[in-house]
């Protein structure tokens, strides 16, 4: 179980806020000092968090055994693209679940 405050979260003037406003999650500092459109953007990245947490999860395929042929034999699980998206995937999916430390 994902121990977070739940979505959806929000940005309200510089606040990220979860729970229609009722939580203040933090505050964006250069929200109104040196680079407001930067921290518009990074606080649109943090309001979306749980919402990509939830969409990667449900699309991420599970990841073939280490070094399993890909691809009908045609190329190893190293050295094929896909496979390394889904590490990828998993490796996110630990980042943002404590699950990597």
């Amino acid at each position: 179980m994902i121990e977070y405050t739940p979505g959806p979260w929000d940005v309200e003037e510089g606040y990220l806020t979860a729970a229609g406003g009722r939580f203040t999650l933090g505050y964006l500092y250069k929200w109104e000092k040196d680079a407001p459109k930067e921290a518009a953007a990074n606080a649109r990245l943090i309001a979306a968090a749980p919402d990509l947490l939830d969409a990667l999860i449900a699309i991420a395929p599970p990841m073939p055994p280490f070094n399993a042929p890909c691809h009908n034999n045609l190329v190893s699980q190293i050295d094929c693209a896909h496979c390394r998206r889904i590490a990828d995937a998993h490796a996110a999916i630990a980042k943002a679940t404590g699950e990597q430390q």
